[in-house]
């Protein structure tokens, strides 16, 4: 949404991607939450890539509350981050890595609230 492209080459390992849409009512339960780990994940906002799938209009609230802990993709449901890494349910959080020149799907359904706590 600031413009950037996006790749996976710019994520750094163990990044943290989700998957939100607004007409998904989990997805706005989940939202604060997700703003509140992304805020503390060390390496800021480049450590995490939020897609939010939807009509640009009904993805504002998301876009505006994440784009200051994330990257923040806003992209059709079927679009091209859903369907590289075959996302068709919401909320999906995963964790990712390269492998060569792959990229690895470490965790699904990352549990954000587990996660949070102090490491």
């Amino acid at each position: 949404m600031d413009g950037a492209l996006v790749s996976r080459s710019l994520l750094p390992d163990e990044a943290l991607i989700a998957f939100l849409s607004p007409n998904c009512e989990p997805c706005r339960a989940k939202l604060p939450e997700l703003v509140a780990y992304a805020a503390a994940e060390p390496g800021g906002r480049d450590r995490t890539l939020a897609i939010v799938v939807g009509e640009p209009e009904e993805c504002e609230r998301f876009v505006r509350e994440l784009s200051s802990v994330a990257r923040v993709v806003v992209e059709p449901r079927g679009g091209p981050v859903c369907a590289a890494l075959r996302v068709d349910a919401f909320p999906a959080t995963l964790r990712v890595r390269s492998d060569r020149d792959r990229t690895v799907v470490t965790g699904h359904m990352v549990d954000l609230a587990r996660e949070a706590s102090p490491r």
